[in-house]
């Protein structure tokens, strides 16, 4: 190298050197500032409510509102809580009101819960608005931030509350308020007058574990002073952070019920089968685990049939169904649906799976050209009960399908599937060929689901009934009201917004005489099924969870317990 490229060489050596000097101070930087910060804790879903808001100011001295005060706080929170990985969403983000409607909102007429609007718009409106903010997206806890007031000046110091009524309170609530309160006031000095209960609305009518915190008095010029301190503001949200930190990474959400969960839904219907059905010999179903209308038109058979439903893909079973089918052997194997739905060599593993000779295996294969020709045959197969009854339900969506179907095996009763505007054209040959034994279609779901020219064409044939809801969730409960009006319910609980678990659950509901109640996603109990359990909780007993913590949560549990109040 020429003598001059000698000294831009060492000239680039000494900036390389510079460079490699102030990346390592920056890196010992970070780690410092990361090992002041608490150890990462197990991420959450956290729903911040910063109290009041808008024409709902709460307490205001020394020109100073205490829904700003709130924010203040609620902001430097979901800063922090993003920070450690959690999950956030907040009731507001500026001053104002979260509703200005009048919407439903829970009210109490003698011994009967109602969630309805009232038609006038009050603060009620507002707090239930924050309310179903946090239950639609599905928050594990619930954290509400106030700044207190009191007659006298002297009232000083932090305080969160609590709400005692239920399991989920009692263990989890009191617990999240007690972390809260502590990491507050050792970050903050604030005086502490401890956790105490309340029946705050917010409190109440959170889905989840819920706490309020009252941050300081606004009456006493110390603490006010304070509130007002931006410095102060971010050790407030601190305090808090660092107590839902310390609640979450206990990993709060143990099941609390009884769960048939597999690794995916072939192994969920496995275990499923497991509990209910015997474990040698007799029948299996076998049907498609991809698509749902065979699996849940042919749940009727279960009953009589006294055989579990498993579930395969098209053209290759699945190891749990495999081992399930070994381990009881069966000398019969029913297959619902086309070649297109289980093809021929799937069928030709299970017989296998049985591990007998293949020619003392029967196997009965139910199909039809498509979904609602295969219903049709299902219901051939079991005949037209003795009483005329029919269940009609979208083939286009598997909830309403599902709620009716442990109903439908005690005839057992036919499901038969139509098209929201139709009645295709192998449901009509069904009904033609049984006019004379069909007295009454009993369909499942609003018009939506079942449209006004079916019920028309029904009529023809037979009276009909229609039992249905605003959605799927209310019309699951009104299947349950109409065919459980009296005597206890133990429900199975299952997702409706995935058919993947339910189509086991379908099957397991029929053999137990239970009905199944649909929850919204993972972590999500929609409010007329709050409403039901609440109305209803005398004679319904704990649930059973169908489906892994990826269709219903762990933290599902819990909300149900709540809703419950036991």
């Amino acid at each position: 190298m020429l003598p001059q490229d000698t000294g831009a060489q060492m000239q680039h050596t000494t900036h390389q050197t510079g460079m490699l000097l102030r990346t390592l101070y920056t890196f010992a930087g970070i780690a410092t500032l990361l090992a002041l910060l608490p150890a990462p804790a197990f991420a959450g879903r956290i729903f911040i409510d910063p109290g009041h808001g808008g024409t709902f100011p709460g307490a205001t001295y020394g020109g100073v509102k205490e829904s700003q005060l709130n924010l203040a706080v609620g902001l430097e929170l979901e800063n922090l809580l993003k920070q450690r990985s959690h999950l956030t969403a907040m009731s507001r983000r500026s001053d104002t009101n979260v509703t200005r409607s009048d919407i439903r909102t829970w009210s109490q007429q003698g011994t009967v819960w109602r969630y309805a609007t009232d038609g006038t718009y009050s603060v009620t409106d507002d707090l239930q608005a924050r309310c179903d903010l946090a239950n639609a997206w599905g928050a594990e806890i619930f954290v509400s931030i106030h700044a207190n007031a009191a007659g006298s000046s002297s009232a000083n110091g932090a305080e969160t509350y609590w709400r005692d009524v239920s399991a989920t309170d009692r263990i989890l609530s009191q617990r999240l308020a007690s972390y809260v309160q502590q990491a507050y006031v050792a970050e903050t000095g604030m005086s502490n007058r401890g956790v105490k209960t309340a029946n705050f609305y917010v409190l109440r009518w959170s889905n989840m574990p819920a706490i309020l915190i009252e941050t300081g008095f606004m009456t006493n010029s110390s603490d006010l002073t304070k509130l007002k301190s931006p410095a102060f503001q971010k050790k407030a949200a601190l305090g808090i952070a660092k107590g839902i930190d310390r609640f979450m990474a206990e990993k709060p959400f143990a099941a609390l019920y009884p769960r048939f969960a597999g690794v995916d839904r072939y192994e969920t219907a496995a275990r499923i089968a497991d509990s209910g059905w015997k474990t040698t010999g007799g029948t299996v179903i076998l049907t498609s685990g991809t698509e749902w209308p065979d699996a849940l038109a042919g749940t009727p058979l279960t009953r009589p049939m006294d055989a579990p439903v498993l579930l395969t893909q098209r053209d290759s079973l699945p190891s749990s169904t495999r081992d399930r089918i070994s381990s009881q052997s069966p000398v019969r194997i029913v297959v619902l649906g086309g070649v297109g739905a289980v093809s021929d060599a799937v069928v030709d593993a299970a017989v296998a799976a049985t591990r007998r000779a293949s020619h003392t295996v029967t196997v009965e294969r139910i199909a039809g050209d498509n979904r609602y020709a295969t219903a049709a045959a299902i219901a051939t197969r079991l005949g037209i009960p003795a009483d005329g009854r029919v269940f009609v339900a979208s083939g286009e969506s598997y909830a309403d399908a599902l709620s009716v179907a442990a109903y439908a095996a005690t005839g057992p009763i036919p499901i038969l599937l139509v098209e929201p505007g139709r009645v295709p054209e192998a449901t009509r040959q069904l009904i033609s060929a049984n006019a004379s034994s069909i007295k009454q279609f009993e369909i499942i779901g609003g018009e939506g689901a079942v449209g006004k020219e079916v019920v028309k064409e029904l009529q023809d044939t037979g009276r009909v009934v229609r039992i249905a809801g605003a959605d799927r969730y209310a019309t699951n409960l009104a299947v349950i009201r109409w065919f459980s009006a009296t005597g206890s319910i133990d429900p199975i609980i299952a997702t409706g917004t995935d058919f993947a678990d339910a189509l086991g659950a379908g099957a397991l509901a029929a053999k137990s005489r239970r009905p199944v109640i649909l929850v919204h996603g993972p972590g999500q109990v929609p409010a007329v099924t709050r409403e039901f359990l609440l109305n209803e909780r005398l004679r319904t007993a704990n649930p059973t969870i169908a489906g892994g913590s990826g269709a219903v949560s762990h933290s599902m549990d819990w909300m149900l317990q709540k809703c419950l109040e036991r």
